[in-house]
């Protein structure tokens, strides 16, 4: 599979700025909201992208860049048991308290009933 550059935004160019260049040096039209969606006002949008991104590039660093795919397919349901089967189960989270996300929900489950229960 051949790999394509996804942006050529400046690095510092502000979530609008990107929005309105992408647009138009693809020529399409952005999408119009929907109304029954609640989202995040300005800069909001920034920060709730940049957790996609960050997430999009330990991806590809840690795993689409080490494996070659045979199909789509594949690259698929290789990347869909990565991501179930280490990346939420097994990688450390310095947010976490270097625990892994499943291991570190369960604690918060189990911290949040004792409370209730206290």
């Amino acid at each position: 599979m051949s790999r394509r550059s996804v942006s050529s935004t400046p690095a510092r160019a502000t979530c609008g700025q990107h929005a309105s260049t992408s647009s138009r040096s693809t020529g399409l039209t952005p999408p119009i909201p929907s109304t029954s969606v609640l989202r995040p006002a300005g800069g909001e949008r920034c920060r709730h992208n940049a957790v996609s991104e960050a997430f999009n590039s330990v991806l590809k660093v840690e795993y689409v860049y080490r494996h070659t795919f045979a199909t789509r397919t594949e690259a698929r349901l290789r990347i869909a048991t990565w991501i179930t089967g280490f990346y939420n189960t097994h990688r450390l989270d310095s947010v976490c308290g270097y625990q892994s996300p499943i291991d570190y929900e369960h604690n918060h489950r189990a911290n949040s009933a004792l409370e209730l229960a206290a």
